[in-house]
């Protein structure tokens, strides 16, 4: 009788402190938790905040120089440049978003010589400058158009 009362005192204990540790793991996961959601949050306030801040640059560069910036499919973004000179029409071209190398012209409409845009997109990618990609791609547009 005796081993039997020892043998279940020390199945409780075992079980007491297995049951402390699933206690304090889950208080550590529910911290962990916790803390990932309110760091979620701060991000995106903090993504809404810059998001109030791009729609008047975005203005800016649509108003001022003619360029409409697009999604065009899974990492791909599309540059137009309209009115590129009295009656010559509009250009754009995509670029891929996801390229480890930087940026990679993928299309351009109307067609552009192949030499003259890798000739462009080296020099940005060296100084990893957008709007140098942006004016140099302006450029061949507006040189194709005259012809």
């Amino acid at each position: 009788m005796h081993a039997a009362i020892a043998t279940l005192t020390s199945q409780k204990q075992s079980h007491e402190h297995h049951r402390s540790a699933l206690q304090s793991e889950i208080a550590a996961t529910q911290t962990a938790i916790r803390q990932r959601r309110e760091a979620q949050a701060a991000h995106q306030r903090a993504l809404d905040a810059q998001a109030r801040h791009n729609l008047p640059e975005l203005k800016f560069w649509e108003g001022c120089l003619g360029l409409r910036i697009e999604g065009a499919g899974e990492e791909r973004l599309r540059f137009g440049f309209g009115e590129l000179g009295a009656e010559r029409g509009e250009g754009w071209f995509e670029i891929d978003t996801g390229s480890a190398v930087g940026f990679e012209v993928v299309r351009t409409e109307p067609r552009l010589e192949g030499e003259e845009v890798e000739a462009v997109v080296e020099r940005a990618n060296e100084a990893r400058d957008l709007v140098m990609l942006l004016k140099g791609m302006r450029g061949l547009f507006v040189d194709a158009l005259r012809e």
